[in-house]
């Protein structure tokens, strides 16, 4: 009985040896990231308007690499914060160049930051001055 008391304490104890040390080679206490304010828009209340919207928007960019740059389309993953989704969600507002977004306005950037549910996204990322430098590498 004394042994199996004995032996749980030696057990917390190396626990808690290896926890300070993991704490000590991690640099101490984590900061907490800052939340973000996240607005989702509002769902729509019936399948009708969803199912015309998308008979009414326009068709989806390439699929292939080789499709998109033969048809003179900039791969816009290169801009820090688009990924796949983004570039596709952008392709199907017509933005396919890196002059394009070089050229936002205050209010193309307040456009496409609501439509693609980032508010803020684009100014933090530096979509603009990212794109502009893009447009003048090429």
């Amino acid at each position: 009985m004394l042994g199996a008391i004995s032996n749980t304490f030696i057990f917390l104890g190396i626990l808690l040896v290896l926890v300070v040390l993991a704490t000590i080679l991690l640099g101490g206490k984590r900061k907490p990231r800052p939340r973000q304010n996240i607005q989702m828009p509002p769902r729509s209340s019936s399948a009708q308007p969803a199912a015309a919207a998308k008979a009414t928007a326009p068709k989806a960019a390439p699929k292939s690499p080789a499709a998109a740059k033969s048809s003179g389309d900039d791969d816009l993953k290169r801009i820090k914060g688009i990924g796949p989704t983004l570039e596709k969600k952008l392709k199907s507002q017509g933005i396919t160049k890196f002059a394009q977004i070089a050229k936002w306005t205050e209010a193309d950037r307040e456009k496409f930051s609501e439509l693609l549910s980032f508010k803020g996204r684009i100014e933090r990322e530096e979509w603009v001055q990212q794109a502009q430098v893009l447009v003048n590498e090429t």
